[in-house]
């Protein structure tokens, strides 16, 4: 009988960042690792850490796309001349749906668990609007 590979966990203290996320998805990685600790949400089983590292390749990348909109607008002209939305408005909606997404996965584990929050709630914790584009 095959022995089956122990679950991977992101443990408390740890901080190995996965190196195919990119650098602002590493960036926001880091800076919630510390806020994860005290909220008892470490260690991390490994299919809720697949669901992290996701949060935080699309938080990056709805950063990024805020970001183009900021500076070019909600709506932008094709190459038609009309004016059209702009692209990547979808990519931040699109980004926004999967961050969501992923606390709702988040609670519905500590939920089947039975684990109280312990102080924040999870919008606090993952904040999704908390950090100004820049």
């Amino acid at each position: 009988m095959k022995r089956k590979a122990p679950l991977q966990l992101l443990k408390k203290g740890e901080r190995q960042c996965p190196r195919q996320l990119s650098a602002a998805a590493q960036k926001e990685w880091k800076r919630l690792l510390p806020i994860l600790e005290p909220q008892g949400l470490l260690p991390m089983p490994q299919g809720l850490l697949a669901g992290f590292e996701m949060y935080c390749a699309a938080r990056a990348r709805w950063l990024e796309a805020e970001k183009a909109v900021k500076d070019s607008g909600m709506v932008v002209k094709a190459p038609s001349g009309y004016p059209v939305q702009n692209p990547y408005l979808a990519i931040a909606n699109k980004a926004m749906e999967q961050m969501r997404q992923f606390l709702d996965e988040l609670d519905a584990i500590r939920a089947r668990t039975g684990e109280p929050p312990k102080n924040k709630p999870l919008s606090a914790v993952f904040p999704l609007g908390n950090h100004a584009v820049e």
